[in-house]
Formats: C-alpha cells, sequence, structure tokens
C-alpha cells in the first residue's frame, strides 16, 4: 500500500452513530503539531493510527481531523480499524486507504482521491458497519474490484445529496464500478445519486426500493442527463431520482419578513425550529408526492408550539392553530395516480423563547415526498432542463403560475374544474385488476343470499337485488300490424323515465328498439303494407334488480371519457360506448321469440284468436317440444283448440322466423334446432348462470349529471358539462336518425335548400329560428344541418357538409374519366365540384309557425343561399310553409311559388347526366352527388327540378295545377311530371307564411303523357289537394337531389310505369314515412 497524505478540513459535522452509550462517547483530535508524542490529555494525537489505537472496543470515538495540513508517514497511512466504534470527519485521503474490520464507523465530510488498492481502491470493509455521508470519492482505482468500496459481509449505508462516484475504474478490466458488494447489504439513499454497484448473488442493495445491483464488473453504467452529473440512471431504468425529503426555508417577521435559511430537510423534522429568535417565526417547506394507484393518504404531523397549514396542489387541506404540543393527523386526502402533487407545509410560531420543533412523520404505506434537484429524472419539469434537452416526466405537475392549465385539480370545488378535477368526484381505487377500457366491478360488503339456489352472490353496493322462485315459464302472443308497433311495445314497456327539469329535446326511444332482435327479424319477413307479424314469447323471471338511487355513483373511467373532451363533438363515440340511457331496474331471465308473418287477407279469414294459438303452436313444434312441457318442474302451456288441417292450411298461409334468444347459452338454438330436440331444455338449465334483462325501465344518463360539472375546451369557450351533454346528445340522435320529441311538443320539418353559386360551406352548419310565442316571449331553436343521402329504399348515411366549392378538391374516382380523355380508367382528381340542388333536410322542432304572430328570423350559418331562388321550411303537420332567401324571410304578394319535379324526353339534344360520377368518397358519405359534364344517357332527363314565383289575381280555388307547354319547347315529345307543390298565402291571416297544396305521382304511378309538337299550347292538369290533409302523400314520396334520388344512371323505356329508382329496377321504401 502506497504512502497516504492527510489533508485537514476545517469542517465539523457531529452525526451521532447507532448503539453507543453516551458516557462512552468521546472526540479525539489529530494535529501533527502536538508536543507529545503520544495520547496528549488522552484526546490529542499526533497522527491518526495512534488516535483509532486508543479506541477501546467499548468506546464510541469520533477523530477530527484539525489541521488543514498533508499528512504522512506510517502513522497516516494504510489505516486499519478493529473491532472499534470509529467516527473521522473531515478527511481528505489521497494515494492510501481505510480498512475496517469487525468495526462500526461513519465517514462525514470527506474526500478521497487517486487511490489505490487490490480490494478497495479507497475504503476495504469486512465484517463492519459503516455509514458514509456526504463524502465524495473521485479517480479511485482498484486491482480486482471496489476502487472506491469494497465490501464483504458487511452493511452499507450511504448517504447525503453531496456523496458522489466519479472516475472510478477497476484495473484489471477498465470497468468503472465504484462499489463491490459480496455477502453483504448495501443501502443507498434516494437523495444520493446512484453509483455504479457491482454484485455478485449474496448481496442486496436497495436504492428507491429497488435494486441497486448491476449482476457483475462487466455492465457499463447508465446513460447520463448532463455532463456535470454522472451516472444518473434514464427515466426507463427507474422511472425518477427522486430525492426523498423537502426544501425547507425559514423567515423571521410578519411584514417584510427577514430570510434566515435555505436547507434540504431529508426526514422532514426540524428540532430547532429557529430557536432564539423573537417575535414571530415560521417557516415554508416544500415537495413534491406521487402514488402508484390512486388513494387516501393522512398526513401525522408532531412538534411543540407550531401553527400548521397543509397545502396540497394549491388546495388547503388541513389547518392546525398554534398549540404547545403536537400529535395529529390530517383528514384523509385523495391523491390521485398520474398527478405529480404540489406539497406546502407553512408552520409559524409567536411563542418567546419557547421549544420549537416540526415533523412529518412517514407514510406507513411508504409513500415518500420528495424535492427537485433541479436535475434531469428528478420528475420535476424545469426551465433548465428543457433548455438542456432533457426530457422531463410526462405526468402532469402542479404549476402555481398556470393553475389553469397544468392538468392538476387544484380547485377547492371540482365541479367548476371538471376536467381537471373529475377524479375527485368518484375517488374509489380499483380493487381488481380490470382490462384497459374496462369497468371495474367494484368491492363491497353486499352479500345477496339466493335460498332458492342455495347460493350467495357478492354485488356492487349501488344495486339492490332480490332471487325470485326458480323459472316458471309463461307464453304469450301478440300481433303487430307493422315492426314500428313492436318498437313502440318494447317502449312502452321500458316506461322511459326522465327529468322534466331538463329543457331539452327528449329522445324518442322508440326508434332506439329499431335494432332490436325482434324488430329487425319482423322487418326483414315484412314486404307488405298489408302484412300482419304474430310474435310468440317464452319469458323466464329469475331475479330481480335496482338502482339504489342513493347510492349511484360515476365509474373513473366514465369520468375520465368525458373529462378529455376537447370539443363538444368529442361526446358522439362516448354516447357510443356508453349509450343515454341506463337500466334503472330491470327483472333478470331470459326469453324465446318466434315470428309468424301473414297476409291481411289471411288473416282477416281467421280469428285472431285462431292465429295467436297457431302461432303459439307453431313455436312449441320448433323447439320440438309436442306440447311445449320443459324438463323438471319448468313448464309452458299454449291454446290447442285448432285442428292439425287447420294448422297445415294456415302454415301456408304464413312464415316463421327462426327462434331469437335472450339469455342462456348463446348456441342453443342454431338454424339446425329443429333436429335438435335437447336444444330447449340445454337452454333453460343456463338461464341461471347467464341472464340478461328482459323486462326494465330506463332512465337517462343527462339527469344524472350535476348542473355545477364545468369545463373549458380547446376553444376556449366555458361550459357546463350538462349543457354540452343535452346539445350533442339532440345532435346524436339526428346522425343516427332518430326522432326526437321536445317537451313544448314535436313538429315535423321539412327544410328545402337552394344553394348560391358558388356555395361555400364553412364548419358546423346550424338553422337557427327566433321567434316570439303566444306570451310576446323571445324563442329560439336550432338544429346542425346534417348532408343526409337517402337512397330510394330508404336507408340513409349522415357526414358533414363539404368544406370548399370550386377549387382543388381530393375527390378521387374509380370511374371512367371525361369523355374526351376516351374510355381510360384510373384515379382522377376532379379539379371542382358543386352540389345539386335542391336538397332537403327533415328535423323535429317547437312549432314556430303556429305559435308566433310576427315572421321569424331564420338564419343559416356557414351556408349560402340563393337570392332568386326560394328556400323554404314546411311543417308538415299544419300543412304551412315559410318562404326564405339570402336576405330572411319572402312574402309572397299576391303571388303563387311552385315547386316541381318533372322527367322529359328530347327529340333532339343530349342530356348531359350528372350522376354517372356520383359514386365519389365525401367525407363519411361516398353517396353525394355532384354536378358533372359529361354525356351518358342520349334523349332522357331524369328528375328536373324547377321553381316558379308567378302573379296571381281574383279569388283561388286551388284543386288543379295547369302546366302549360307551349311551342318553345316543342321538343319535348314524352312529358312526365313526378310531384309539385303550391304555395299560397291568400288563405293565410299571417301573410309571412303559405298554405302548402301537393300533388305526387306516387299516389296513381301515371304514365308518361304525350306531346304534340305541332300545338302551339298543351295544356297539362293535375289534381291539387292540401298538404294538411290526410289524403295528402307522405313525406317520403317527394324527391330530392339528396333524397331518395337514383345514384346511377341507365337505360330504360319510356312506357315503363313510374318508380324511384327509374331508370333501374323498383325497390321497396323501408325508411320512415
Amino acid at each position: 500500500m502506497k504512502r497516504a497524505h492527510v489533508q485537514i478540513l476545517f469542517l465539523f459535522v457531529l452525526l451521532a452513530l447507532v448503539d453507543a452509550q453516551i458516557d462512552n462517547r468521546i472526540v479525539l483530535f489529530v494535529d501533527p503539531s502536538y508536543s507529545c508524542p503520544t495520547n496528549c490529555n488522552a484526546t490529542q494525537f499526533q497522527n491518526i493510527k495512534d488516535a483509532i489505537s486508543s479506541v477501546k472496543a467499548t468506546q464510541h470515538a469520533t477523530i477530527q481531523l484539525t489541521k488543514n495540513l498533508v499528512y504522512s508517514g506510517d502513522g497516516n497511512t494504510g489505516i486499519s480499524v478493529y473491532g472499534s466504534v470509529i467516527q473521522i470527519k473531515s478527511c481528505r485521503s489521497k494515494n492510501g486507504g481505510l480498512r475496517l474490520f469487525k468495526s462500526k464507523s461513519m465517514l462525514a465530510n470527506c474526500i478521497f482521491s487517486s487511490n489505490y488498492g487490490s480490494k478497495g481502491g479507497s475504503v476495504s470493509a469486512i465484517d463492519s458497519t459503516l455509514k458514509v455521508y456526504n463524502t465524495q470519492f473521485m479517480s479511485n482505482t482498484a486491482l480486482k474490484s471496489g476502487p472506491s468500496i469494497y465490501s464483504e459481509g458487511s452493511d452499507i449505508s450511504i448517504l447525503g445529496a453531496s456523496t458522489t462516484f466519479t472516475n472510478d475504474v477497476i484495473k484489471s478490466n477498465g470497468q468503472n464500478s465504484s462499489i463491490y458488494c459480496t455477502n453483504s447489504n448495501v443501502h443507498i439513499d434516494d437523495a444520493t445519486v446512484l453509483p455504479v454497484l457491482s454484485c455478485d448473488q449474496s448481496c442486496t442493495s436497495t436504492y428507491k426500493s429497488i435494486s441497486a445491483c448491476h449482476t457483475n464488473s462487466e455492465i457499463s453504467p447508465p446513460s447520463t442527463c448532463s455532463n456535470n452529473i454522472t451516472n444518473v440512471p434514464t427515466i426507463q431504468e427507474t422511472n425518477t431520482i427522486f430525492a426523498s425529503g423537502m426544501i425547507y426555508e425559514s423567515f423571521v417577521g410578519s411584514i417584510n419578513s427577514q430570510f434566515i435559511s435555505k436547507t434540504i430537510l431529508p426526514d422532514i423534522s426540524i428540532e430547532n425550529f429557529l430557536q432564539g429568535y423573537e417575535g414571530v417565526v415560521f417557516g415554508e417547506l416544500q415537495g413534491y408526492l406521487q402514488v402508484r394507484s390512486s388513494k387516501y393518504l393522512v398526513f401525522r404531523f408532531g412538534g411543540n408550539n407550531v401553527e400548521i397549514t397543509l397545502t396540497v396542489n394549491g388546495r388547503t387541506e388541513y389547518k392546525l392553530n398554534e398549540v404547545e404540543i403536537v400529535d395529529i393527523s390530517s383528514n384523509p386526502i385523495f391523491f390521485e395516480s398520474g398527478i405529480i402533487h404540489h406539497i406546502q407545509i407553512i408552520i409559524s410560531s409567536t411563542s418567546p423563547r419557547s421549544k420549537r420543533s416540526f415533523i412529518v412523520h412517514p407514510f406507513p404505506s411508504g409513500e415518500r415526498i420528495f424535492y427537485s434537484k433541479n436535475v434531469c429524472g428528478d420528475g420535476i419539469p424545469n426551465n433548465l432542463e428543457f433548455q438542456q434537452g432533457c426530457s422531463e416526466s410526462v405526468f402532469p405537475t402542479f404549476d402555481i403560475s398556470d393553475q389553469n392549465n397544468d392538468g392538476v385539480c387544484s380547485s377547492s370545488d371540482p365541479n367548476l374544474h371538471f376536467k381537471e378535477c373529475y377524479r375527485q368526484i368518484s375517488k374509489d381505487c380499483d380493487p381488481l385488476s380490470v382490462p384497459p377500457g374496462h369497468i371495474s366491478p367494484d368491492i363491497s360488503d353486499n352479500i345477496l343470499e339466493d335460498p332458492y339456489r342455495g347460493l350467495v352472490y357478492q354485488i356492487p353496493p349501488s344495486l339492490l337485488a332480490k332471487p325470485l322462485p326458480q323459472c316458471t315459464f309463461s307464453t304469450s302472443t301478440e300481433k303487430y300490424t307493422t315492426s314500428q308497433d313492436i318498437q313502440k311495445s318494447l317502449q312502452e314497456s321500458a316506461t322511459i323515465s326522465t327529468s322534466a327539469s331538463v329543457n331539452t329535446k327528449v329522445v324518442d326511444v322508440s326508434a332506439a328498439f329499431s335494432g332490436e332482435k325482434s324488430v329487425s327479424e319482423a322487418s326483414s319477413m315484412s314486404t307488405s303494407s298489408t302484412q300482419s307479424v304474430l310474435k310468440t314469447e317464452i319469458k323466464c323471471v329469475s331475479t330481480y334488480i335496482e338502482i339504489d338511487q342513493d347510492y349511484v355513483k360515476f365509474d373513473p373511467i366514465f369520468l375520465q371519457d368525458v373529462a378529455n373532451i376537447k370539443k363538444k363533438t368529442d361526446l358522439l363515440p362516448i354516447f357510443d360506448k356508453y349509450g343515454t340511457y341506463y337500466y334503472k331496474n330491470a327483472y333478470m331471465g331470459g326469453k324465446l321469440v318466434q315470428l309468424m308473418s301473414t297476409t291481411q287477407s289471411s288473416s282477416t279469414s281467421t280469428s285472431s284468436s285462431e292465429w295467436s294459438a297457431a302461432a303459439s303452436a307453431s313455436m312449441g313444434a320448433s323447439l320440438g317440444l309436442g306440447s311445449l312441457s320443459a324438463s323438471g318442474s319448468v313448464s309452458v302451456s299454449y291454446d290447442t283448440s285448432i285442428s292439425q288441417e287447420q294448422m297445415d292450411e294456415m302454415s301456408k298461409q304464413s312464415s316463421l322466423s327462426k327462434i331469437l334468444t335472450w339469455g342462456g347459452i348463446p348456441s342453443a338454438f342454431t338454424p339446425e334446432f329443429s333436429s335438435n330436440f335437447g336444444s330447449y331444455s340445454e337452454w333453460t338449465d343456463t338461464l341461471d348462470l347467464y341472464p340478461v334483462p328482459i323486462d326494465y325501465q330506463l332512465g337517462a344518463i343527462r339527469d344524472l349529471i350535476p348542473k355545477e360539472w364545468a369545463i373549458q375546451l380547446e376553444d376556449g369557450v366555458n361550459t357546463t358539462i350538462l349543457d354540452a351533454w343535452v346539445e350533442m346528445e339532440n345532435l346524436y340522435y339526428n346522425l343516427n336518425n332518430v326522432d326526437i320529441d321536445f317537451d313544448d311538443g314535436s313538429t315535423d320539418y321539412k327544410l328545402v335548400l337552394y344553394f348560391s353559386d358558388p356555395h361555400p360551406f364553412t364548419p358546423n352548419q346550424t338553422l337557427i329560428v327566433e321567434w316570439m310565442n303566444e306570451k310576446n316571449q323571445q324563442q329560439r331553436f336550432e338544429v346542425p344541418v346534417l348532408f343526409t343521402r337517402t337512397d330510394p329504399a330508404g336507408n340513409q348515411i349522415i357526414c358533414e357538409f363539404p368544406n370548399s366549392d370550386g377549387g382543388y378538391s381530393t375527390i378521387a374516382t374509380m370511374e371512367p374519366a371525361y369523355q374526351n380523355i376516351g374510355t381510360a380508367y384510373g384515379r382522377v382528381i376532379i379539379p371542382s365540384f358543386t352540389i345539386k340542388y335542391p336538397i332537403s333536410f327533415d328535423f323535429k322542432g317547437p312549432n314556430f309557425m303556429t305559435n308566433s304572430s310576427v315572421p321569424p328570423n331564420i338564419t343559416l350559418m356557414g351556408i349560402g343561399i340563393d337570392h332568386s331562388r326560394k328556400s323554404h321550411i314546411i311543417n308538415w303537420n299544419t300543412g304551412e310553409a315559410i318562404l326564405f332567401d339570402n336576405q330572411g324571410v319572402f312574402t309572397l304578394n299576391n303571388q303563387l311559388a311552385t315547386f316541381v319535379e318533372f322527367e322529359r324526353s328530347l327529340a333532339v339534344s343530349k342530356s348531359p347526366t350528372t350522376d354517372y360520377f356520383s359514386e365519389i368518397n365525401v367525407g363519411l358519405s361516398g353517396q353525394a352527388l355532384f354536378s358533372r359534364n359529361h354525356d351518358c344517357r342520349e334523349n332522357f332527363e331524369w328528375y328536373i327540378f324547377d321553381q316558379e314565383i308567378s302573379p296571381y289575381q281574383g279569388t283561388l280555388n286551388l284543386t288543379h295545377m295547369i302546366m302549360t307547354m307551349t311551342s318553345s319547347t316543342a321538343v319535348t315529345t314524352q312529358y312526365r311530371l313526378d310531384w309539385g307543390m303550391v304555395m299560397t298565402n291568400s288563405e293565410m291571416t299571417s301573410k309571412w307564411k303559405a298554405k302548402v297544396y301537393v300533388y305526387n305521382v306516387g299516389n296513381s304511378k301515371t304514365n308518361f303523357t304525350s306531346m304534340q309538337p305541332p300545338s302551339p299550347w298543351t295544356f297539362l292538369y293535375y289534381d291539387l289537394i292540401p298538404l294538411s290533409s290526410p289524403y295528402a302523400p307522405p313525406k317520403h314520396t317527394f324527391q330530392y337531389y339528396n333524397y331518395r334520388y337514383p345514384l346511377t344512371g341507365g337505360r330504360n323505356f319510356i312506357g315503363e310505369y313510374f318508380n324511384y329508382n327509374a331508370p333501374n329496377d323498383p325497390v321497396p321504401f323501408r325508411g320512415e314515412n
């Protein structure tokens, strides 16, 4: 071992060590200038070896090097400690080291630099206990292992933020591991920068509750975050390098206070809180806290003569007035996971010269408060680290300068800042692991005993449940005219419950049952309005459940989804995920349904009771049960009064659906069920295991949303969650073609639009109507105008309007290019497009025509409309209309407004079709119609629209419409009027609205009228009836370019009767009437 030179630093830090009696504590001083060679007064020594040799095994010695000198000679090098408790302070070692054997020792505020040894270049500890505090190890070398510390059979504690290990190297392999551990325990304090630690299998080590070991000395150290800090682990390795403790600043004086000191409290305790200062003294402690899973934590405080204020994320959570003895706990405080919480503790005291102290006891569950070291990876982002290019924690962190945008809940009322505080509303933590995105089943002591089945269930605390006796089956058969009647019946049985306090549209929930299995099956079976459907049902009820209205709470996953919305329309996928209604109560069990479809002519010749009996018997036969007897005590019965001959005849006049199943095993009934008579028994045996709601009541989710929940959207708009929910719920129903009722009455409207040329569109097209009601109160209604496309069969697709017109657009098609390019196929970019008009849009709203005494204000947002051609709104319930243009409501002045759709054959010119390129993707629809210059079909024009505002005189009797064809139109050889509307205000008290008369070819299938070109005039007469008449044609018989208008062209004969899909084959209409 090379000789060592020890340089003395004037630094005195007294730290207690373990297990020594106070009476046996001694302090020894080493100074080469002492005159006595050894043991001067038993406390003063000329060299370190003599001082250590004087220590008895029962003593606890602190050796203080008092001079800033370089020590040399045998007495100061190759120091070994055997079986003593030694504490060496303020040492500076170079070219030598310290050897410990069966010793309890501490090194405090020392520097070991450029030391060399075989095992342990600076310190070797064998069967010893060593604490290292705020000590630096620099450029030390070991021939074999442990350049800074070699530990064998020892307990090593490395403490203090100033303890560092840099540039250490192992001579044999060139690696820079600092510590070697074998058969030892090594604990590294959180405040210490993690050194590279090499371990064998007998070593245990801890650093922030995880292992600090590398498995061998060949492993390279982790990457560093900055040039001045080495061996800093990456975020991916240890998540954080948090330094445990809090930053503590002390002040004196209540006004213009004087700053005293700033320090770090690793153990968050102050033994002497500004002792000796007069007047008001106070201290501020700041730190951070993060939890792995959301939980409640309780702070426990101790001390003397202090006042305490605890603040979490800017919210005052606890306050204690000054008391002499402090031993108290705060109320439970909820901490969210995924958040870095800011902790501030203000302590103050006015007790003069009294003992003042303070401590924050550790959390029993192991959570630690930490502080920012302003280095990369400490978990707390700051500007300096960003400037250095450090990628810091992605978790939201409280920012006192920008509390509204830091993502942390800092409001005393979570309702007012829902986006940041939603986790504070439902604070329960998930007790069970569930797949991502799924709702936790919760946990409770809510136990349900089922004496009928000998079972015990654990159910969520928000549910009330009651078991019912084992299934007793019953059958029923009901007759319906249409599938819509089945929908209505389902709605009535669900007995929808909604709050009358919400002034908003309420969905007609019968439409929500349009996808229900029996409704879909009935719709697919019915091909004519003259058919009837008989629905036979076998039902079993096993359990009743009910939501406890006093215990309703939102699941945290639902709250998270709602809080993450950036704009109102982000609620639409939430409706898809959760729905808009919830089960208030339900009978659980199972049921089987079979439908029998029969024509009206058949059913009128046979009594309804006979058809019901036949339907019930047919279901029994389908199940292979004969008398519909089930296994065990489960049985059903039906009327067997009809004969086999009657059954055979009625079977010829009807058709049966497959068996529709609710509950039980899903594979019990297959298309081959008729050959598997055991299926019914298998199904009944599994109903207790797989029940579903079969009879239930529903409630609206919006009725559960508190009115106080407020949020700021990305456009800066402040709104409540309830207002946004209601607005988007109405849009959601419109997008899904669901009828909507209003609290003040529901009225059917059709909006018909004629666009300006060019017609620009901006986002969020909206119709706004403002009017005065009968009480002279200002009213306002608005509804999104949706770009809808309804095909001739009634199938509807809805998307947004295109966002530009007349400019280049990314519209591509695989159809042939323009005719002058030839017949080449390919993806063609169309340079411009124009939506054909008129288009129509159906909606429901309040009756602003009947209830208003003055013309309403009509505004179309985001749509340019024409001035010469009049757009209009038709009230389909009253047969009234309002005409308007870009200047507002248009009042007829001794005029008629006529709107027609017609077809004609041209004798000379080709017809420039606009349909051949309509298979073009725009938005979500892919079925919008756009104008194109391309000749496809010769000599014919299908579905041409026109309108005219014409004067009239005298009294009108609108019973007929006369179409006049002059010689200028002689090139038209064949003509057919598809429909016509005539509007007049001659009979109206309020002249700003008009009465509507209509004609429609759908009632008569009228063929084409042959024109006579030589004749100067040709008069065509069409019967008109008021739209308000019960005999008026239904709304779906009026075509527009986006409504029942065929997409693709074709060829057909003029002699064909009218059909909505011409010139293609007719299709039945299955949409809304």
